[in-house]
């Protein structure tokens, strides 16, 4: 599997892994992914996280900062096959992206303004001068700097 990027702004969102085995033939092939905590020195079973033929996947649905940089593999077995074959082991990374507004200067007397922030996602906050979805209002804003 490839590693997977999720942004700490998107919470909850899903982190997808997927392996394909390259087996001949691929018929009689049994998967489990498995999962390596930091700081541990060993992968453990993922319950429920098991199937059959060559292609394996998991999501793990409402991601969470507890679980960054958390690897993740999967391992085939077979009745042909003399051991079980490990996948090269995946990293879940998080990373807390912090938008970027570009900001400008407002009249107190302005009608509302619509922000916008880059990444997209996640949500605007500051009182009750600005709307989650990031409409800014000056006039109730007032006179000074608001972040």
């Amino acid at each position: 599997p490839s590693d997977v990027l999720v942004c700490e702004t998107a919470f909850p969102t899903t982190a997808t892994f997927t392996a394909v085995a390259s087996a001949t033939p691929a018929t009689g092939l049994v998967w489990q992914w498995e999962i390596q905590a930091v700081g541990s020195t060993s992968f453990t079973e993922i319950s429920g996280a098991n199937g059959t033929g060559a292609n394996a996947s998991i999501t793990i649905n409402a991601t969470t900062a507890s679980q960054a940089d958390m690897q993740y593999r999967v391992v085939y077995t077979s009745t042909n096959m003399q051991c079980p074959v490990y996948s090269d082991a995946a990293v879940l990374t998080i990373e807390n992206i912090i938008p970027v507004i570009t900001a400008r200067s407002f009249c107190v007397n302005d009608s509302p303004r619509q922000i916008v922030a880059s990444p997209t996602g996640g949500t605007f906050s500051g009182g009750s001068f600005i709307t989650s979805g990031g409409l800014f209002n000056p006039q109730t804003a007032g006179i000074g700097d608001h972040e």
